[in-house]
């Protein structure tokens, strides 16, 4: 890993150490020394590459968010490319271990469509997080006009199922761009409900 793409993966891992302190109350002070100090890349390499789990890893884990562990932002990111195999093993037995079912990235691809683990990263909460800024207007995609059916929000606002979808997975996957390509417009809602309404557009 260059110094430019360590800098950015330093100041990813850090706003990951914000995110904990902020939702669980809890700082992980001695992991931002390690920043400050070897850089992402390397304190990454030592916390994952180490035989046992961290203090940091067992916090997450107590507290139920192994999703912001070293571990699985290291497989469930683009950053994964960055890493060996080995490495990359390492960080899944530990997260096996510990009973989390991560999902280990792959880069998107020309013209594929994603597989159904994928799409279901796309949970509610980030489905009514798309639907917040479709309402706020500040939103931005590649989708189309609904064709059949249209989500009506509470107070009448019509979305395009499709486009709140993409937006919502493009969240899910710390901002992978998501097309139309990716997925068809029957896989978007299968089995999520959010608190909308559904009709035929106009």
């Amino acid at each position: 890993m260059d110094k430019a793409n360590d800098d950015r993966f330093t100041a990813f891992l850090r706003e990951k150490a914000a995110e904990a302190k902020r939702d669980l109350g809890y700082d992980p002070r001695q992991f931002i020394a390690m920043l400050g100090v070897d850089g992402g890349f390397t304190a990454v390499s030592k916390l994952v590459g180490g035989r046992n789990p961290s203090d940091g890893f067992t916090k997450l884990w107590e507290k139920g968010r192994l999703d912001l562990s070293v571990e699985a932002l290291v497989l469930e990111t683009e950053w994964n490319r960055f890493f060996d195999e080995q490495l990359l093993q390492q960080a899944e037995r530990k997260l096996k271990d510990a009973g989390y079912r991560y999902i280990r990235y792959q880069s998107l691809g020309n013209g594929e469509r994603l597989p159904a683990e994928t799409l279901n990263r796309a949970t509610p909460e980030f489905i009514w997080k798309a639907v917040q800024q479709f309402q706020s207007g500040n939103v931005h995609h590649p989708f189309s006009p609904s064709t059949d059916y249209d989500l009506i929000l509470d107070d009448g606002l019509r979305l395009p199922p499709k486009a709140v979808f993409g937006v919502a997975l493009s969240m899910a996957l710390d901002g992978e761009a998501i097309e139309p390509k990716h997925f068809s417009g029957g896989e978007s809602f299968d089995g999520i409900r959010v608190p909308v309404h559904q009709g035929p557009t106009h």
